[in-house]
């Protein structure tokens, strides 16, 4: 934070409701116009939050505001497909394991790259169209409240007869 007189008794604080968290100092600079804080945000909550600072006498000035967001769902192994790649056959998407957890998977299948019609579930037959092409799936995990998550999976074999 940059400012004039600052001191290192001086703290900023967030608030978002009724949600409060406090900055711990880290160092004024000596001229005392630029003030490093620590704030924990691992506990904030989305939404919107206001920023102010706490001077040593108490005095509060307000800073202005930001938007917490949820973090988009990440994999943590990656999706897989299973079965054997030959006409006929069907594959399964293995979701692969997330964080946070997923709550739900959507599916979309791929042969060569390019998607196949009204191939969206989690298994797939192979037909005679997708013979000499690499499957893939991206796998898309859904949790209600965070932003969506995608991987897609490495390539089968092309697919035999």
């Amino acid at each position: 934070m940059s400012g004039s007189a600052l001191h290192e008794e001086d703290r900023v604080r967030i608030l978002s409701g009724r949600q409060q968290i406090n900055s711990t100092t880290v160092s004024v600079t000596p001229d005392r116009r630029t003030l490093t804080v620590r704030l924990a945000l691992t506990t904030a909550t989305t939404g919107n939050w206001s920023m102010s600072v706490i001077t040593r006498g108490g005095w509060e000035r307000p800073l202005g505001s930001f938007k917490v967001t949820p973090a988009a769902l990440k994999h943590t192994k990656v999706p897989t497909v299973s079965g054997a790649a030959r006409v006929g056959a069907k594959l399964t998407a293995r979701p692969g394991t997330w964080t946070p957890a997923a709550t739900s998977f959507g599916h979309r299948w791929y042969a060569n790259g390019q998607a196949i019609s009204g191939a969206t579930k989690s298994t797939l037959t192979l037909k005679s169209a997708q013979r000499g092409k690499k499957i893939t799936v991206r796998v898309t995990a859904k949790r209600t409240g965070h932003v969506d998550g995608s991987a897609v999976t490495k390539p089968t074999s092309s697919v035999a007869r």
